[in-house]
């Protein structure tokens, strides 16, 4: 396969069309074509940055070869196959998430707490289930699921939530130290989740073509006009409190959504 075959494959599974391509590289569209046909070679810059782009090596790039292949050209070895992206001990945990979230709910149902069996087996149910589908990154996708579980919980249970550290100044000490304490701690595991998604995907370059800027730039909007909403006037006692729920995690989604996004747009300008 020849240096344009390759540009073109890569941009193909992307996803990304030529004028991307040559949005993200600063050069005319013409000027991929032209590398894609075969007809111009790119300079060794512009080489560099498709390397970046798509994650590969320059040799990769180039030669087709990774390093690895390259420096064992005489060698005999025959090749592993390629391991499944789901690990055999991700789908082992699953079936045992899902084996102990029957087990707490049958145990607790027997004692006469069907409801309170109900609730604390949801969560390992989830997570199994997150470990049986998901390819990648299920412990990640299993952190959200519990926090968000676990702020409805205390938040329709208690009524704390990660908001009150907002009132840290104005706190009284009859409206009990502890549970500010705890809406602080909340707001500490949100920041490390939102933290950790974007870690987890900076390896994963995002090209900076103009249907990606748009994407943030219309996210970014979003996000503001539902901070906005905050302040709009909600009744009915069951009305706010799911109203308010699912628009919390909404704008933590997206907020997580737009600062993954910022990462990978920076790593894929790199």
């Amino acid at each position: 396969m020849e240096l344009g075959e390759r540009i073109y494959t890569m941009r193909a599974a992307r996803g990304l069309s030529q004028t991307d391509l040559a949005d993200a590289l600063e050069v005319s569209r013409q000027s991929v074509s032209k590398w894609e046909t075969g007809a111009s070679v790119p300079e060794l810059d512009k080489l560099m940055k498709l390397s970046q782009l798509f994650g590969v090596s320059l040799d990769e790039l180039v030669t087709g070869q990774s390093p690895e292949a390259s420096t064992d050209t005489n060698t005999q070895e025959t090749a592993a196959p390629v391991p499944s992206e789901r690990s055999h001990g991700q789908s082992v945990a699953g079936v045992i998430l899902l084996c102990f979230a029957g087990l707490v709910w049958l145990l607790l149902t027997i004692l006469g707490g069907f409801l309170e069996g109900l609730i604390l087996a949801v969560p390992f149910a989830l997570c199994g289930l997150i470990c049986l589908i998901v390819r990648r990154r299920a412990g990640l996708w299993c952190a959200w699921v519990v926090s968000i579980l676990v702020d409805l919980f205390l938040w329709y249970g208690t009524g704390i939530r990660w908001g009150m550290i907002f009132q840290t100044l104005q706190w009284e000490a009859s409206w009990n130290y502890t549970r500010l304490a705890m809406a602080w701690g909340m707001f500490f595991v949100l920041a490390a989740l939102i933290v950790a998604t974007a870690l987890c995907f900076r390896r994963e370059p995002m090209a900076r073509t103009r249907r990606n800027l748009a994407l943030l730039a219309v996210g970014t909007a979003v996000l503001m006009g539902l901070v906005a909403a905050m302040y709009l006037p909600i009744w009915g006692h069951a009305t706010y409190f799911l109203t308010s729920f699912v628009l919390q995690w909404v704008r933590t989604g997206l907020l997580a959504a737009v600062i993954t996004g910022l990462v990978r747009l920076r790593a894929g300008a790199k």
